[in-house]
């Protein structure tokens, strides 16, 4: 799998919706995503790809 393939699958199952149609969209317009969903995507991309985010997010 790649990259792309592997976030659209980590999407679909924490949230159990296919958004690989929907690439072109607002998650949170689309109600994909909330806060809290967020929260949860950012933990399972950590996981899932050994990185952390948060270092990613300094000035």
């Amino acid at each position: 799998m790649d990259i792309k393939s592997d976030v659209l699958a980590i999407i679909d199952d924490l949230f159990m919706e296919d958004v690989s149609d929907m690439m072109d969209e607002d998650l949170f317009d689309a109600g994909v995503l909330d806060s809290m969903g967020t929260v949860e995507l950012i933990v399972e991309l950590e996981s899932h790809f050994d990185i952390d985010i948060s270092t990613l997010l300094h000035d």
